[in-house]
């Protein structure tokens, strides 16, 4: 991996910025999709999730078959057939039973077009009397001064309009909406959301208001005090039913769902249901108790079922045809060939079929006496268990009766037996999807993907289709709440749901997967961060997804990849920056010493920093300019001067030759520089030969071709060096061999010579021409080191220099 060179302050506050910024982004994220809201990828996530359990115990009682005791839109109960499907439940020992579907009469929806059409009679009614009363008036059929009692008795008629009306809207079926209310009340476990119930005050009727201020078609018939509690699973936002609230708290205080408060009030194994608040958030909690019919002992669990911010429950829907549902006929046709039934017993025992029968096993006096129970139950709240044992007795004598008649037998036998056989099977198909079940009464949900149907987009709650995908219905305008309740007790009674992160786990998560991605890229460059930073967040999606289809731990992956996102660019801004930076000061430190393809080089490696005082072999070259130089003119000696060193370097930059530092009339020039060799790595170029024969090739060919550098003296030295940087004085080099080579460059013109190189030097040049000339001594240690000459011959056939 390549290193992005930066200083360890820089590095620090490139990773303090980059944490702030993912800090920052994962804070932001969250308080945007906090509740959590969800949207489409929940949805394509959702997809890949394994289905939920379902729980034997819910049963869906469809409402969707049309027949004859439905209204004509096929979803709207008569109160009678509702009356027969709780003395069925009772008869067939059902748990409990939740009516999410319009009862007629008794439920604020109604037929619509015959609402219409009375509205519309009323109204032209109204309207016909008021023209007919100005018509005589005009005439003079009636005097202006009897006016007033024709105005007062219009008034009148308009007033009893809007008595009729209202007897519309409830729809005057008092027998059977009566006969559902005791039904409803003798169950004791029928649960009416307050919002499907009228909140029309009927003074026509007579009756006194019911609970919650509104009065109930038939008067005060004793309903369950849940008949009054919140009942809708409204959708998200975008129309997509993604949770439902157990308990919500309103302006009139807290409204429970009708599933929540029938888990509540149903006698069982799961009993001490409540909100919590644990570390993580709300929850419903519940204890679920050993069932002594399995033989189970020991103590009770408790189940905990996470909660989003808005206590609702993340809802997980099972799989098309998962929930158990049996239609709403099947129930009324039970009833109805029961009576049928009964009917054809009385016309077969005037034939006397039942001669060789005991006078008290005879199927219709027992059928009598199982009815007149079950009317005593209703009406005067008579015993239940005695009637439920009354209809035992009379399946059981009818079942000894066909036992013991033959099959071949013909005529009313055989049509008795043919309806026996129907009833016993729509019997035993009742008690087996019956028996302590938790029922609810409404159209079943649709599968169905795609938009919703024309009239049945989301129109707030109680309208129906809740969007692509969404558990809705496709036919009618009524919320398809028995689905959803159907999901929300499974949810409950299985425990499985969607558990929404807490902030705190949200944030543990975003800014850990945000701060290994810094520390992966905390030396790295603007190019391969990003690069980096990319992969990162690809990995990070993916991982936080997978998380969520095999944990349900749902942390929405745009938040964590929101933080890496925003590290990242602000980690690869912050390089850029330090990039741009360092580039300035390389230009700045460098580029007087350098020439500009080395200086792109540099630039490019962005080393060695100007702060950096780096050691290296170099071959020092001294240039001096013997010529004349203005000595009373300070201006002049340093124009030329400044003559001399841009000459210099202009010759030896072309070379490869750094600029190392000047004293007066000497230039320095470095071969093998730290900023040579990082300029040729840079342009990924070898070193090639000795930077010392580099070096004297370079002021052979020099002396040789140029007649401008006849006059200049060269000193050159080779050894250890070191090269920094200043402000002040530029980049210089040194050591040793810098103060061999001014000496060196100082001695030519004594001896006549125009390059005069060291020992050192002269070892490694092979193939040019030197000449000892004499020996260096050094002053404090004494030792002796011999020097040469570099001996040239120009091209135009001029004398060896």
């Amino acid at each position: 991996m390549a290193v992005f060179s930066v200083s360890g302050k820089k590095m620090l506050l490139r990773g303090f910025i980059s944490f702030c910024a993912a800090l920052a982004a994962a804070a932001l994220m969250n308080r945007i999709l906090s509740g959590p809201r969800l949207g489409p990828r929940y949805d394509r996530l959702m997809a890949f999730r394994p289905p939920p359990p379902v729980s034997r115990e819910i049963l869906i009682i469809d409402t969707g078959t049309e027949g004859p005791v439905l209204s004509a839109g096929g979803n709207i109960v008569h109160p009678l057939a509702a009356a027969n499907l709780i003395t069925a439940l009772i008869e067939m020992d059902a748990g409990c039973l939740i009516i999410q579907a319009p009862v007629l009469g008794v439920s604020a929806a109604g037929n619509e077009e015959e609402l219409l059409l009375r509205f519309d009679e009323e109204y032209e009614l109204l309207g016909r009397n008021i023209r007919n009363l100005f018509e005589a008036i005009r005439l003079g059929f009636i005097a202006p001064e009897e006016a007033d009692r024709y105005v007062g008795d219009l008034i009148s008629l308009s007033g009893r309009g809007k008595e009729r009306l209202i007897a519309a809207l409830v729809r005057q079926d008092e027998a059977g909406i009566r006969r559902f209310e005791d039904a409803a009340a003798r169950f004791g476990r029928v649960i009416i959301p307050g919002d499907l119930r009228i909140r029309v005050n009927r003074s026509a009727a007579g009756n006194g208001p019911g609970p919650g201020g509104a009065a109930f078609a038939g008067g005060d018939a004793a309903l369950p005090p849940a008949a009054w509690i919140y009942s809708r699973a409204g959708p998200d936002p975008d129309g997509v039913l993604r949770r439902i609230a157990p308990a919500l708290r309103g302006p009139g205080g807290e409204a429970e769902h009708a599933v929540y408060a029938a888990l509540k009030a149903v006698p069982g194994e799961r009993r001490g249901f409540g909100i919590v608040y644990t570390e993580f958030g709300p929850a419903l909690s519940y204890r679920i108790f050993p069932s002594p019919l399995s033989g189970e002992t020991g103590e009770a669990e408790e189940r905990l079922i996470p909660l989003d911010r808005g206590g609702a429950v993340l809802i997980e829907k099972p799989g098309a045809g998962a929930l158990r549902k049996i239609p709403l006929a099947d129930l009324l046709a039970y009833e109805e060939t029961d009576r049928e039934l009964r009917r054809m017993l009385g016309e077969a025992e005037e034939q006397g079929i039942y001669r060789g029968l005991d006078p008290g096993a005879y199927p219709v006096a027992l059928y009598d006496h199982a009815l007149s129970l079950r009317e005593a139950l209703i009406g005067e709240g008579g015993d239940r268990g005695a009637w439920v044992e009354a209809r035992r007795r009379y399946f059981r004598a009818l079942d000894r009766f066909f036992a013991d008649t033959p099959d071949e037998a013909g005529g009313a036998a055989a049509d008795l037996r043919a309806r026996y056989v129907q009833l016993a099977e729509l019997r035993t198909r009742l008690e087996e999807a019956l028996a302590s079940s938790f029922c609810i009464l409404g159209p079943a949900p649709s599968y169905e993907e795609g938009p919703p149907a024309d009239g049945e987009g989301p129109a707030g709650p109680g309208r129906g289709g809740y969007g692509p995908g969404a558990l809705g219905l496709t036919a009618g305008v009524y919320s398809p709440d028995a689905g959803a309740s159907a999901i929300l007790a499974n949810s409950i009674i299985t425990g499985r749901s969607i558990v929404p992160g807490a902030d705190r786990y949200i944030f543990f998560w975003s800014l850990g997967a945000a701060l290994l991605l810094l520390i992966l890229i905390r030396r790295t460059g603007p190019l391969l961060s990003l690069g980096i930073g990319t992969g990162f967040f690809l990995l990070t999606g993916t991982a936080f997804s997978l998380s969520f289809i095999f944990s349900a731990y749902w942390i929405d992956p745009l938040i964590p990849l929101a933080a890496c996102a925003a590290g990242t660019g602000a980690s690869v801004c912050c390089a850029l920056f330090v990039r741009e930076s360092a580039a300035g000061r390389i230009r700045s430190a460098y580029g007087a010493h350098v020439s500009p393809e080395y200086l792109k080089a540099l630039v490019r490696r962005r080393r060695p920093l100007p702060s950096e005082t780096v050691p290296a072999e170099s071959a020092i070259v001294a240039v001096k300019n013997p010529g004349p130089v203005p000595r009373r003119d300070p201006l002049a000696a340093s124009a030329e001067s400044a003559r001399f060193r841009d000459r210099v370097f202009d010759r030896f930059s072309r070379a490869g030759g750094v600029l190392s530092g000047f004293e007066g009339d000497l230039i320095f020039i470095a071969f093998g520089s730290p900023l040579e060799r990082s300029a040729l790595l840079g342009m990924r170029l070898s070193f090639g030969e000795s930077f010392a024969v580099k070096a004297a090739g370079f002021i052979f060919d020099l002396l040789r071709d140029s007649p401008e550098a006849a006059s200049w003296r060269f000193g050159v030295d080779i050894g250890e060096c070191a090269f920094s940087y200043s402000p002040a004085s530029g980049y210089r080099a040194s050591g040793y061999p810098v103060i061999r080579s001014r000496i060196l460059a100082n001695l030519a013109s004594r001896y006549n010579a125009q390059a005069l190189v060291t020992r050192a030097v002269s070892e490694k040049l092979d193939t040019m021409p030197v000449r000892k000339l004499d020996v260096l001594a050094d002053q404090e240690s004494g030792e002796k080191e011999m020097f040469y000459e570099l001996l040239v011959k120009r091209r135009n056939g001029g004398e060896d220099i």
